[in-house]
């Protein structure tokens, strides 16, 4: 996974936080193939940090957690998805829409 990307981050600050938006994110999907997704970071005030993947368009999107790897034996950073609930799936969705038209 990587974090280069065609755009250059877009922030937003808000009551609660901070949440940067990185599009067209980098993964490996098999050896000689690569997907794309947007990275979410919401940065909360009250310290709670959220670092997710946004996959796919329109209403066929999802939402998945960035987690670290720790058993990655490379020097690189190595990022894995994990499910998110239905129920911030949908919290995490409306808040990527305040990205619309930025």
């Amino acid at each position: 996974m990587t974090n280069e990307t065609v755009a250059p981050p877009i922030t937003l600050e808000v009551a609660d936080g901070t949440l940067s938006l990185l599009r067209g994110c980098h993964f490996r999907v098999a050896p000689q193939e690569w997907g794309t997704f947007d990275r979410m970071t919401i940065k909360d005030h009250h310290g709670a940090d959220e670092d997710v993947a946004i996959l796919g368009t329109g209403s066929q999107r999802t939402v998945k957690r960035l987690v670290l790897n720790a058993e990655s034996m490379t020097r690189e950073w190595e990022y894995r998805f994990v499910d998110v609930d239905s129920e911030n799936q949908k919290r995490l969705l409306d808040t990527y829409k305040m990205f619309d038209g930025k």
